[in-house]
């Protein structure tokens, strides 16, 4: 049996939400023949089924065990005792599933399993091994990366000022977790701070909390001429203060005289990037720099822009129409989702951590973006997110969700060892990407020496049998799915080399598009689109010599 193991969780790992808990996925192992069955019995050993015969986890390796079983039937253990479905069947005896036996998981996984649920088991080190009848055994670990607060409150503004955390909702305005202030408070803008003062808007007016009294006041209403709108977003910038709302963009001085800008269409947020203010508007991006204006040409009409964030020379939106990538130099607009189901979902928040890792607050959950490697990993599936609700303050970030907030440190998800043990990350952020360097150096290594000798040496361990083994009858092995395996790639893609590309190879692997990049990534160091591309030209090439010959 070819067994390739995939150690995933030294820098960039799939994350899901599943039952109100983060699990994160860490491992998965191509088995090559799809796992008919997983028990585990009351010493808190797991025991897998590959068509008629069962193997042992024993620390993460599979060794054969002398249990049989028929091609067509499934070991089951129950009583205490290693039995059967069709044995119990027989004997008429009910057969009791336990809650390993979970829905919730099924759509994590591959959507080709043979079962549409998730069997899965932990073992001694608290390590979830799930299957849903796929060539794969996935590897997950349980982690509280997120706290979460204000739930069942549509979150907006959030700023956090030393230990205190201030929220502005349409449910009022909130401090650490409890209302205050008068009832009328409260709205969906942003938060400013500015000379001890917080400043934030409910629907038409602008209001103050002095952070040492307590005190709230109203310093601007728009009741009556309703020039702005539905007030969406405030800020302080060239000693002005700009209102963004519904009819466009707004500004006033000292004098607090209301004046209107060129900006007449919806706005969204604000930024301020390299000492200018960005203004996120429905249908354009438009800076702000010594009180001139100037929009942000080539981008499409209507992408309703809720965020940005400048990352090198790249801009990157947060769209109605997703996650844009606008490459100002070469006038290039890219979609980071392409082809995934994030591809046209509204993107409401950006934050950059110092990982260069770009978290993005969608309609479907929370997504850390890499720009280096345009890989993707998601989180918090079910859970919607919020314009003008994210907030930055050094390693601690928050996310404003219409079920309260999210808060996390994404120096967590490299200073925890996601085996368990705790991993050294020193503060001098030099050492800490040394240390990832030398760590990812570390096992490419080791997995090439391992697999290498996998390959040369493999042969399956007898093991004696368990005192509760049943004997079994055997039948034909059971048939796989797919078109095609790993191993077998690229002899797919040679056979179909004249109408192949990414989508059939992806679509013909019988994988979701997650799953697919995943187990490529473990057998490839470049993505399937430059497999295809080498091998074509290698196809070419060869033509091209053939006829020289000729």
């Amino acid at each position: 049996m070819n067994l390739k193991i995939t150690l995933t969780f030294f820098l960039f790992n799939l994350f899901f939400h599943l039952s109100a808990t983060d699990t994160l996925l860490v491992g998965i192992k191509d088995l090559g023949t799809p796992i008919r069955s997983m028990v585990q019995n009351d010493r808190g050993e797991i025991f897998i089924q590959l068509g008629d015969q069962v193997f042992k986890l024993e620390n993460e390796n599979l060794e054969k065990t002398n249990i049989k079983i028929s091609a067509d039937d499934e070991i089951f253990f129950q009583d205490g005792k290693f039995t059967s479905i069709n044995r119990l069947n027989r004997l008429k005896e009910k057969i009791q599933y336990a809650e390993n036996h979970c829905f919730k998981w099924n759509k994590f996984l591959a959507k080709t399993g043979t079962e549409n649920y998730g069997i899965y088991y932990k073992d001694k080190l608290n390590h979830y091994w799930v299957s849903n009848g796929t060539n794969f055994l996935y590897k997950f670990i349980v982690t509280d990366f997120f706290e979460r607060d204000l739930k069942q409150m549509s979150v907006r503004g959030i700023l956090n000022d030393g230990n205190d955390l201030y929220v502005n909702s349409y449910s009022g305005f909130f401090k650490n977790g409890e209302k205050i202030g008068p009832d009328f408070l409260g709205g969906g803008s942003n938060i400013f701070k500015k000379d001890g003062k917080l400043y934030f808007a409910g629907i038409r007016e602008l209001h103050t909390f002095e952070i040492k009294s307590g005190e709230f006041k109203i310093i601007f209403q728009d009741n009556l001429s309703k020039s702005i709108g539905e007030i969406s977003c405030v800020f302080f910038f060239e000693e002005k203060w700009w209102i963004g709302g519904s009819n466009g963009l707004f500004y006033f001085a000292e004098n607090k005289k209301l004046e209107a800008t060129p900006i007449n269409e919806m706005v969204n947020n604000f930024r301020i990037i390299e000492d200018k203010l960005y203004i996120l508007g429905f249908e354009s991006v438009f800076t702000i720099k010594n009180g001139k204006y100037k929009n942000i040409e080539n981008l499409p009409s209507n992408i309703e822009c809720n965020d940005i964030a400048k990352v090198n020379d790249l801009l990157f939106l947060a769209t109605s129409r997703g996650l844009l990538k606008y490459d100002a130099q070469n006038e290039r607009l890219i979609n980071c989702f392409q082809n995934t189901e994030y591809e046209n979902k509204e993107i409401f928040s950006l934050e950059l951590d110092e990982f260069n890792l770009l978290w993005v607050g969608t309609k479907l959950g929370l997504v850390r973006f890499n720009v280096s490697t345009e890989s993707f990993d998601l989180f918090m599936k079910d859970f919607e997110f919020n314009k003008r609700s994210s907030f930055k303050n050094e390693d601690k970030f928050y996310f404003g969700t219409t079920d309260g907030y999210v808060t996390f440190s994404p120096m967590t998800f490299f200073s925890s060892d996601l085996t368990g043990q705790n991993t050294l990350i020193e503060e001098n952020h030099t050492s800490i990407y040394k240390f990832l360097l030398i760590l990812a150096v570390g096992i490419i290594l080791f997995l090439v020496i391992y697999m290498n000798r996998k390959l040369k040496n493999q042969h399956r361990i007898e093991i004696p049998m368990d005192k509760y083994t049943e004997p079994f009858i055997e039948e034909k092995l059971y048939v796989g799915i797919g078109k095609y395996n790993m191993s077998k790639v690229e002899h797919y893609i040679i056979e179909n080399i004249e109408t192949i590309n990414v989508d059939k190879l992806r679509d013909d692997s019988g994988l979701t598009k997650n799953v697919f990049y995943k187990v490529f990534n473990q057998h490839y160091d470049i993505a399937p689109k430059r497999l295809i591309e080498i091998l074509k030209e290698e196809r070419i090439n060869s033509r091209k010599k053939s006829q020289r010959r000729d």
